[in-house]
């Protein structure tokens, strides 16, 4: 725990005397970050001159270079966790609703700009009212126009959202909800290394265990992301 990390010795003295010493020195507070994982092997990786380190928990003993390239992995790709269980249901949801309201926005603006174009307008210039304005500044459109522009956006959008396609707003939504996963679980990430075919995580391990997996990580970043 940090108070038994706090208490060991450094320098001729104790970490938390090292770490009062640094505060005054430097004129900012400074804390311990202390972050531990746990499995029947784990390895740590430091990078950016020991300002970026990460560690890395497995499931089962595994070479110590294949351990290496995952802690890299943490380390570049900046997953949140190690398994896609490990992300509170919550979260999911969060970024399932943002997907879906995302898909529908889509669907709704390309609902306008067909009409637009089928009108015979430049869905461009009706995209905002800065547009529109640019427009009739310029001579593209006429007041008229603007008018009627308007008229067909506002039908259509309402139009559009009273007849969505659920079923394929939850599928698109869904792979947006996976492409989530595929950017911040470090299983299902894509491996970042040189030499390594592309495959997921999950799968490269899978190569030299058929069982073996990362089952915690953490990343400790003085740096900005």
């Amino acid at each position: 725990n940090v108070e038994a990390l706090l208490a060991l010795p450094l320098q001729e003295s104790t970490v938390a005397d090292v770490i009062t010493e640094r505060s005054g020195a430097c004129g900012e507070k400074m804390e311990v970050v202390f972050e531990y994982v746990e499995g029947p092997t784990v390895v740590a990786y430091n990078h950016f001159n020991k300002k970026l380190s990460t560690i890395v928990a497995f499931n089962n003993e595994l070479d110590e270079e294949v351990a290496k390239t995952i802690a890299m992995q943490v380390a570049s790709m900046n997953p949140i966790v190690a398994t896609r269980d490990q992300i509170d249901q919550a979260k999911i949801d969060e970024e399932y609703n943002i997907a879906v309201e995302k898909t529908k926005a889509e669907q709704v603006k390309k609902a306008v700009d067909n009409a637009l174009k089928k009108a015979g307008f430049n869905a461009y210039y009706c995209e905002t009212e800065e547009h529109m304005d640019e427009a009739l500044r310029k001579g593209y459109m006429t007041e008229e126009d603007l008018a009627k522009a308007k008229q067909i956006k506002e039908e259509t959008a309402e139009a559009k959202k009273a007849n969505m396609p659920e079923q394929m707003i939850q599928n698109i939504a869904n792979g947006r909800l996976n492409k989530f996963f595929a950017e911040n679980v470090l299983m299902e990430q894509e491996v970042d290394a040189d030499g390594v075919e592309k495959m997921t995580v999950a799968n490269y391990l899978k190569k030299f265990n058929k069982d073996l997996a990362a089952i915690d990580m953490k990343r400790v970043n003085l740096n900005a992301d």
